[in-house]
């Protein structure tokens, strides 16, 4: 389907990434589309990996392959169900390493080598989150907007994960800059109607960001249980 250097991106390729929900569905688009955002994020998954390797930099980072393969094997159920369909496509568990190792190296470079020097946009944070390219906890800084400062913006020291979690709130909350527990989370949620709107409105990217399983439905009870893995969101 495409080529990167000299290492083909197969159907069965995108077939994996599906698996472990590399990239949210999404049910406002078509399989077509979704099948291409598949394959536009494995691209840029292969070009980081092979920049990484071919400059040095892979074998000077900290990679948590382990934690990695956590995490994929998390999006697909359990490592049973996943062993299964994995099966069922002509795929195997080393497949599944060479994912990770992918997705382990491009998170270490982020959170290591890149984040912590530099400031990047709030698109370039959703675009990493969505890509599965950065924790959510990892320490940025992003350059927002500030009426109060002499350039109109700022810099902010916070993370990924809360600067998503930021946009779907009301502009007169300001930035919440701290660990919400699950109490907290859902209590603001449920008090605000058009919070309530954007999380449904956004589910498919919200929870893959934030591994929630249920979003908040108003006027039901389900806000009870937004999270279903986790106690706090950063």
């Amino acid at each position: 389907m495409a080529v990167v250097g000299s290492t083909p991106i197969l159907h069965s390729d995108l077939e994996l990434a599906d698996l472990v929900s590399l990239v949210a569905r999404d049910p406002d688009v078509t399989a077509g589309q979704h099948q291409s955002r598949l394959l536009d994020a494995r691209i840029r998954l292969e070009l980081q990996y092979r920049d990484l390797a071919e400059s040095g930099t892979l074998y000077r980072l900290d990679i948590d392959l382990e934690s990695a393969l956590e995490t994929l094997v998390a999006r697909a159920g359990n490592e049973q169900e996943l062993r299964t369909r994995l099966e069922e496509h002509g795929l195997g568990w080393a497949d599944l390493e060479e994912l990770a190792l992918r997705v382990a190296a491009a998170s270490a470079f982020t959170e290591q080598r890149l984040r912590p020097r530099v400031s990047v946009s709030l698109e370039e944070v959703r675009t990493a989150c969505e890509a599965k390219q950065v924790s959510l906890h990892a320490n940025i800084k992003v350059r927002m907007s500030d009426p109060e400062a002499p350039t109109g913006t700022r810099l902010r020291e916070t993370t990924a994960g809360r600067v998503l979690f930021n946009e779907i709130l009301p502009k007169e909350l300001g930035y919440i800059n701290e660990t919400l527990d699950k109490k907290a989370l859902n209590n603001l949620i449920v008090g605000f109607t058009s919070v309530q709107e954007t999380v449904q409105g956004q589910a498919a990217v919200i929870g893959a960001c934030f591994g929630l399983q249920t979003v908040v439905k108003p006027g039901t009870s389900s806000s009870r249980s937004m999270m279903t893995r986790g106690s706090r969101t950063s």
